[in-house]
């Protein structure tokens, strides 16, 4: 009875330790993804910059008064217009398995490694349950 109380104990003691391994994880692949993202909006902010100066500061301006004024048709198609040029200039250096595009060294090379980490996940970790976030 003990020695059944003991295993059960132990079983319990490492399914945490793996349950915690893998929050680990995923919040190390989240904080790679992030920083991934990062990268490449500075990119397309420094692009729309050029393309058109007038949207993106009113765009990106922090009192209300810019908002008002901002022409949102006009700030879509800058952006469009942003991400067209990009994808013109510069080769995607890695797509992610999602479908998502990395223009930058540094944002390829972090989605790089948060989808290794995903692929750790998917392989040891327990499948999140419907209701919770995605790995």
């Amino acid at each position: 009875m003990r020695a059944t109380l003991l295993l059960g104990l132990a079983l319990l003691s490492q399914a945490a330790a793996r349950a915690l391994d893998c929050q680990a994880l995923n919040d190390q692949r989240d904080q790679l993804v992030r920083r991934a993202m990062k990268d490449e909006v500075v990119v397309l902010h420094e692009l729309r910059l050029k393309l058109c100066p007038q949207q993106e500061a009113s765009a990106t301006a922090e009192d209300s008064a810019s908002e008002s004024q901002l022409d949102f048709g006009a700030y879509i198609r800058c952006r469009q217009q942003a991400e067209v040029q990009l994808q013109n200039t510069k080769p995607v250096l890695y797509t992610n398995p999602s479908g998502f595009r990395w223009f930058t060294p540094q944002g390829a090379r972090l989605a790089r490694e948060a989808d290794a980490l995903l692929r750790e996940m998917q392989q040891h970790c327990a499948a999140p349950s419907p209701a919770g976030p995605p790995p």
